[in-house]
């Protein structure tokens, strides 16, 4: 009993002490709630006006930058369009006028299927999506982005037609210069062919008659009907290793120049084809230097070469025309001619035509291919002279 009675007088004891005005406690719990009292009025008063100011001032900046990137867009030379919160066209600058129908509900729908989500999500999201897309025949890069203090959604457009039409032409050039690689090494191994065959069947034939006729002329002691066969024999001999040596390197073309060595060159298409054939200078003639001129001839020779394979022509001219400037060299016949868009296709076997087209080039040339099935081919040369002679 006496411990019950006196738990309560304790407990009242202990709190007359703690709240006694000589307790330390008292006045240091009492100082304590006085700091914070203090310090959450200063908090109110200073430091979380100051704050809402900072984050007012920082959302007014960051609108403004908005405004300024959105100013800047409108004038930017690529198309450039607004949309709002409904992917509706709201705004958009010059460039775009220009190359989209903007006013037509198909482009609408075309926004909708480059961006299949919801136009609200992507600009509150802030979202920013990056794809390439084909438009009207042309590749752009697209960017989305989503402003949300603004509402709206800005659409870049960058065309990548070029870039993706030269990546094209690239590599439709790597693969005809595969081709061409290909053809070359073709072309190669016949020509070692042709001159085998030619050293075997004509001049070693010819060779091997003249060696039997003078064993048979010396056991028999009999050389005065023998000397005329072993002089036809050789006669011939000779001849067919000056038509291989014109084939591997006219001597006419270091000798006497193009129009001698080109005119040669017809002469004998004319003899071994039948191919009727004309070759036809003006103006003063001048020495190119020795790769130029070797040029000029593989080409037109590589002209005669596909005449006399794919023309079915009965006559052909060369014409060599020297002005003061550049010379301009004409190809013609009357053949069956061929389609021009073959040209522009990579996986043509025109490569007769992609040779020459090459050497030209090397040589800082122009060329140009007319022709019309049926109705002949002209190939126009022309090679400036500044570069080139001598």
């Amino acid at each position: 009993m006496t411990l019950c009675v006196n738990l309560p007088n304790s407990i009242s004891e202990y709190i007359k002490i703690f709240f006694s005005m000589d307790n330390p406690v008292f006045y240091a719990f009492f100082f304590i709630i006085l700091i914070l009292v203090f310090v959450r009025i200063v908090y109110q008063k200073q430091f979380k006006p100051a704050e809402n100011k900072w984050l007012r001032e920082k959302q007014k900046l960051k609108k403004q930058n908005d405004r300024i990137m959105a100013l800047f867009a409108e004038l930017d030379p690529n198309p450039l369009i607004r949309v709002d919160l409904n992917g509706t066209v709201i705004k958009y600058n010059d460039a775009a006028a220009s190359i989209f129908d903007l006013t037509q509900p198909g482009f609408q729908q075309l926004l909708q299927s480059i961006f299949p989500d919801n136009f609200r999500s992507l600009i509150t999201e802030n979202k920013d999506i990056i794809i390439e897309h084909s438009i009207n025949g042309r590749y752009y890069f697209i960017d989305f982005k989503g402003i949300k203090e603004l509402n709206i959604g800005q659409i870049y457009f960058s065309d990548l037609t070029e870039i993706k039409n030269k990546e094209k032409v690239i590599l439709e050039s790597e693969q005809r210069f595969k081709q061409l690689s290909i053809f070359l090494q073709d072309q190669l191994e016949t020509e070692k062919q042709r001159i085998g065959m030619e050293l075997h069947d004509s001049i070693g034939q010819n060779l091997l008659f003249v060696n039997l006729k003078l064993t048979e002329a010396i056991e028999t002691k009999n050389f005065n009907g023998k000397l005329n066969e072993v002089k036809d024999a050789l006669d011939s001999t000779i001849t067919d290793v000056r038509n291989t040596m014109m084939d591997l390197k006219p001597r006419l073309l270091d000798d006497m120049g193009l129009y001698s060595a080109v005119y040669d060159l017809a002469q004998r298409v004319t003899r071994n084809t039948g191919i009727r054939s004309s070759v036809d200078v003006s103006g003063t003639e001048v020495r190119f230097n020795q790769k130029a001129e070797l040029y000029l001839f593989r080409i037109i020779q590589e002209a005669c070469n596909n005449i006399i394979k794919h023309s079915h022509a009965d006559e052909f001219n060369i014409q060599l025309l020297f002005g003061t400037d550049s010379l301009k060299v004409f190809i013609s016949d009357d053949g069956v001619g061929f389609d021009m868009e073959k040209l522009k296709d990579p996986n043509s076997k025109g490569n007769g035509l992609f040779n020459i087209s090459e050497r030209t080039k090397d040589i800082n040339g122009i060329i140009e291919f007319d022709s019309n099935k049926g109705e002949g081919t002209m190939i126009s040369i022309e090679v400036p002279l500044k570069e080139t002679v001598l």
